[in-house]
């Protein structure tokens, strides 16, 4: 071979092979990223970890957002309407819808996951229908139900809306509610008060 062709060749080569200052520097791993942010205040990083636990953030994230707190208080609100006690009844299993978590002062409890909750609005819903239907309002007609302020109950899903939720919790905790059933007539949960009697005449005198 002669002198100038293998100089060719060499240099083809060392263009086909970068030098190492040449080459890409990779990103950062998550991980490194996360090592190197300062850390959070205790109590944002006990919020965020209830958060995480529950599984409404994700655990790569350092934020939230205003409805994942939204959504952290319909669970906890879901908590103290026995959430726990439908999903037992109903879906027979608190597996993958609850976690035994310790607080800080050793004791034990059960926090209701975003899963359960699913669930547990799911058969919530459920539960409405059929007490609207045994409170006088045909099937076929649940889904035309509206709150006095003309707002739907049900979507289309079958699930409560906001509305339908927040009228329906008032039932379940003994609050007065009123509703326009699909045939237009209004409804409550409020027993009608019994007329008084008529006061017995005075005797003659």
């Amino acid at each position: 071979m002669s002198l100038l062709p293998a100089l060719l060749l060499a240099a083809f080569a060392r263009a086909q092979d970068p030098a190492p200052y040449d080459l890409p520097i990779p990103a950062p791993s998550s991980e490194t990223l996360r090592a190197q942010q300062p850390p959070l205040p205790p109590d944002k990083q006990a919020m965020l970890s209830e958060l995480q636990e529950r599984g409404i953030v994700d655990k790569n994230l350092r934020e939230w957002e205003p409805g994942d707190m939204q959504l952290l208080l319909r669970i906890q609100e879901a908590e103290r309407l026995r959430a726990f006690d439908m999903l037992q009844s109903r879906a027979g299993t608190l597996r993958g819808y609850a976690i035994n978590k310790r607080l800080p002062d050793g004791t034990r409890v059960l926090w209701l996951t975003k899963a359960g909750f699913e669930r547990y609005f799911f058969l919530k819903s459920q539960q409405a229908r059929q007490y609207f239907e045994v409170k006088g309002t045909d099937a076929k007609w649940v889904y035309r139900m509206r709150n006095v302020k003309g707002k739907k109950l049900f979507d289309v899903s079958g699930m409560l809306t906001p509305e339908g939720d927040a009228l329906y919790t008032r039932v379940l905790l003994g609050l007065p509610a009123e509703w326009v059933g699909g045939d237009g007539v209004t409804r409550s949960n409020v027993r009608p008060k019994k007329p008084s009697p008529a006061p017995s005449p005075a005797p003659a005198k």
